[in-house]
């Protein structure tokens, strides 16, 4: 199985998919606690006109999808601000203008031979090395803004009206994110997918916003997540992430694994990280690895924030 990492596009693939797991959970969370997540899904929806232009037009439709995606996204939030009680009615206007603009296009013919069921399911054989080093910088981009401006964000995020009364730029602070959200969709989609986007984005937020006992910690278990970590041919691939993780992770680190999320039979159970290294695992299971201040209280991680447990 490893053999095929010998191969360029194989590479380049996994390198892609190791960028977008860097930034999308970030996303993710926000847009969940924003209640837009839906945002991703009508963005990705969106890129499919940008796609469809770009093809139409004969010119590069990742160029031309960032452009629609950015101007989609202004005027998502302005749709959000009109309609201030009805939030969803944005989404459901962008979604259902994207879809038949991209249609419309393509039905016209173009000057591109390529198809649109390209940037619908993704493809890892024409992934660039272009398009690998957008997805890390845009990763390096979203990482360092979130460093800097998480509190601001925080606040932004749990109460609009307070982050006006404290000084804060509401608007552009909200123009700004859909923005940067906006151009890691269109650089998603031609290796994820545009049907696949909002997925990578939301699921992996949605789990961490489950164990996660604080907002740092949602954030840190949602970036450090292993889906489908094992399967009857691949029996050793969590033992080799585990191997790599021992590296720079303490093996006393909290870990967790929950089976079957979502179905009848669903379990969980807490580890320490060397404990995880000789745990068996299935195509059902999802990996959460903790930090240094990770801790396990009555068999739950938690990520402590200046608090005190009695």
């Amino acid at each position: 199985m490893l053999d095929l990492f010998q191969y360029d596009f194989m590479q380049r693939a996994l390198l892609a998919m190791v960028a977008m797991s860097l930034f999308s959970p970030v996303l993710g969370i926000f847009l969940i606690l924003r209640r837009q997540s839906l945002m991703s899904d009508t963005l990705s929806h969106v890129s499919l006109a940008g796609v469809a232009f770009g093809l139409f037009l004969g010119i590069s439709p990742t160029l031309s999808t960032m452009i629609i995606v950015i101007i989609a996204a202004v005027f998502l939030e302005y749709l959000r601000t009109l309609f201030k009680d009805f939030m969803e009615i944005g989404t459901a206007i962008l979604m259902s203008t994207g879809l038949a603009l991209a249609l419309v296009l393509m039905r016209g013919g173009g000057k591109s031979s390529m198809s649109l069921d390209q940037y619908l399911f993704g493809s890892t054989l024409t992934i660039t090395d272009e398009q690998v080093i957008a997805l890390f910088v845009i990763a390096f981009v979203v990482l360092v803004l979130t460093a800097l401006f998480l509190r601001p964000m925080y606040i932004l995020t749990f109460d609009e009206d307070t982050a006006f009364v404290d000084g804060l730029p509401v608007r552009t602070m909200s123009i700004l994110f859909n923005v940067v959200t906006g151009v890691a969709i269109a650089l998603m989609i031609p290796a994820a997918g545009s049907l696949l986007v909002s997925t990578i984005m939301v699921l992996p937020a949605s789990i961490a916003l489950k164990l996660g006992k604080n907002f740092r910690g949602v954030m840190l278990i949602a970036v450090i997540c292993l889906y489908n970590p094992g399967s009857h041919k691949r029996a050793d691939y969590l033992e080799k992430a585990c191997d790599l993780m021992l590296r720079y992770k303490a093996p006393e680190t909290v870990c967790g694994i929950v089976s079957q999320i979502g179905r009848d039979g669903e379990t969980s159970r807490t580890m320490t990280l060397a404990e995880l290294r000789n745990t068996k695992v299935d195509m059902f299971t999802t990996v959460f690895i903790g930090n240094s201040q990770t801790k396990e209280i009555r068999d739950h991680m938690v990520t402590p924030r200046g608090y005190r447990y009695e």
